[in-house]
Order: C-alpha cells, then sequence, then structure tokens
C-alpha cells in the first residue's frame, strides 16, 4: 500500500455512535477495497505484536483492519469473555464478512468469547479465523511462564509510543521478556551498567514519581534500579530494561547469550565475570583517582550472522520467520 487511509472511531461521533456503526459506515461510503486481515485482543498490550501497530492511533485500540487501502483502527471492542465488547466485535466482524459470517457463527462466536486474542485472514478466496498469540495477559504467571503478567507491577506499556520498561525481570517475568524480544523484531541490543546511564534518553526511575506510594511487591521488583541497563529496539517496539545494579551483569549476559548464541562476559576461576574487550574506565575524582568500571556497548542484531541458513527452522519456531525476510529492512 503505497498510499494509505486511516480511520479511527474516535472520529466516531460524525459518522455513528457505536465502533460497528463507524465500521459499517466506512466500508459504505470509503473506497477501503478487499479486508485483507483483521486482529483483536481482550487486552491491547498485545497490539505491539502485530505489524498494525506502526499505524497505531491511539492507547485504546484494541482491534485493527487492513484492508487493500486502508487500516481502521476501532476502540470499543474486545475478545475473550461474553459482554458488550466481544458482541461489538461479532457486529463487526459479521459486517465484514456477511455470507462467511451466516454459514460460520457458531465457530466466530465461540473464537470471540473464548480467545483473548483471534485473527482472521482473507485472501479473497478463503477466510480463516485462527487464536492469536498473546504476551500480555492478567493469567498467574511465575518465574517459568512466558507471559507478562498485567497484574505485575514490574512493567510498564506504553502502548502510544511503542515502548515496555521492565524492572528487575530476572525475579518475575524472565521468559516473558525473552518472548518479547522474539516478537519484537530485534534490530539492536544496547547496553550500559554504570551510574548515569545514557539509555532511554537519560530515564531515571523514581517510585515517587512514577507510580505513587509502592508497597512491599513493588519495592521488591523496583529494587535498585535507577537508570536504563539494556534498551532492545525492534521494528515493531522498543524495550527497556532496569536492573539492580548487583544482578545487572547476569541479567545482561544471559540475554546477549539467547540473542547472539555467546556470552559477552567469561567467567574466571574465581567465578567472577569479566568481558573480553576493554572495559571503560572512568575518573569519578581526579585527586584520589577513584575509578568506576562502565560496561557500555552496542550490537547490530542480524538473522543470517546468528543463525546460518542451515538453522532456518529454528529462527522460524522462535522469531516466526525464515532469516531472509528477518533481516529485510
Amino acid at each position: 500500500m503505497n498510499n494509505i487511509d486511516i480511520y479511527h472511531d474516535l472520529d466516531m461521533g460524525e459518522l455513528g455512535s457505536t465502533s460497528s456503526e463507524f465500521f459499517k459506515k466506512i466500508l459504505d461510503t470509503k473506497n477501503v477495497g478487499m479486508i485483507k486481515n483483521m486482529v483483536v485482543y481482550k487486552h491491547n498490550e498485545n497490539m505491539l505484536l502485530t505489524s498494525h501497530v506502526k499505524y497505531l492511533q491511539s492507547n485504546s485500540n484494541h482491534m485493527a483492519i487492513q484492508t487493500e487501502n486502508a487500516y481502521i483502527f476501532l476502540t470499543n471492542v474486545r475478545c475473550g469473555y461474553n459482554g458488550s465488547g466481544p458482541r461489538e466485535t461479532l457486529k463487526i466482524i459479521q459486517h465484514a464478512f456477511p455470507e462467511w459470517y451466516e454459514k460460520q457463527e457458531a465457530k466466530i462466536e465461540f473464537a470471540v468469547f473464548r480467545y483473548e486474542g483471534i485473527r482472521i485472514e482473507n485472501d479473497g478466496v478463503y477466510i480463516r479465523l485462527t487464536e492469536e498469540d498473546i504476551a500480555f495477559s492478567y493469567k498467574s504467571t511465575v518465574f517459568d511462564t512466558d507471559f507478562m503478567n498485567l497484574d505485575s507491577p514490574n512493567f510498564d506499556v506504553d502502548l502510544g509510543n511503542r515502548t515496555i520498561r521492565i524492572f528487575n525481570p530476572q525475579r518475575t517475568n524472565f521468559l516473558g521478556t525473552i518472548r518479547l524480544i522474539q516478537k519484537m523484531r530485534l534490530k539492536r541490543l544496547s547496553y550500559y551498567i554504570g551510574k548515569d546511564s545514557p539509555l532511554d534518553s537519560k530515564y531515571r526511575f523514581s517510585a515517587l514519581e512514577d507510580v505513587g506510594a509502592w508497597g512491599n511487591e513493588e519495592q521488591y521488583y523496583s529494587e535498585g534500579v535507577t537508570g536504563v541497563n539494556i534498551a532492545l529496539e525492534g521494528e515493531r517496539f522498543t524495550v527497556y530494561i532496569l536492573v539492580k545494579e548487583e544482578e545487572a551483569k547476569q541479567v545482561l549476559n544471559t540475554l546477549y547469550l539467547h540473542i547472539f548464541h555467546r556470552p559477552l562476559f567469561q567467567i574466571n576461576s574465581h567465578g567472577e565475570m569479566y568481558r573480553q574487550a576493554k572495559i571503560k574506565k572512568i575518573f569519578l575524582n581526579k585527586f584520589l583517582k577513584k575509578t568506576e568500571t562502565i560496561i557500555q556497548g552496542s550490537k547490530e542484531f542480524t538473522a543470517s550472522e546468528v543463525y546460518g541458513n542451515h538453522l532456518e527452522n529454528k529462527l522460524g519456531i522462535y522469531y516466526g520467520m525464515e532469516i531472509d525476510k528477518y533481516d529485510k529492512k
């Protein structure tokens, strides 16, 4: 699509009173072309996982519809339970594919009420409905699960800016963080361990300023974090990770090993980590000549370099596409 029209139901005051009425009006009055696909989520943080996120219009979007000539974003729709939001979703699907809906109504209703994310694909011949992958949910999670529990106080999602900040993921949702890396179309990892991190525009965490009066659980997850230690830049979104100073090296080394298939640090005979490359030292006091060790660097992620052609299937499993497609800009 060279010229993309974008429609959003925040404008529905002049076109209709509900999201489904707005959508029907767009279909009737605009040249949007064939509907190619649509996704809808119970929790719209999962919109970050789709290619539609770059056109996202609002923090409240729960459905994205791609047509030949346009994107349509809707807010007052949901799935994953039986309520007004999912029933609005059913109306939209019926407007989009009336004949198919009539034949598959029971199956569609089951999916909309049951799944926390659904996708509908239309190639002009066949229409397919599938359960969509999610990463964010209110499902109960512990360390060894790969969901980001929306009840957990250790991360924040800014959908409009396509940004996630995670505090001490090693304490609750490390595998959830790994899953985000697999879904973000990772392009670059940057890291900084030391005082006054320049990452994330020199972002500084303050419990009182950022989240108000925190309880014991929140304090546990935010313990020892100040500036950003790891920045993961992706095509779809960016993840910033803040880690307690004593644990930052281990978290960084583990993520680096997962992404690049080799560690950033090595372990010496005393069990201490060291870096093969030169470690930067800066003077904190020119008279006492006290120094601080700063570990800083950045590395581009290229699938072909890390995986090689003989592991295409593995990349497909973890990252959802083949190497040549992943590395295309």
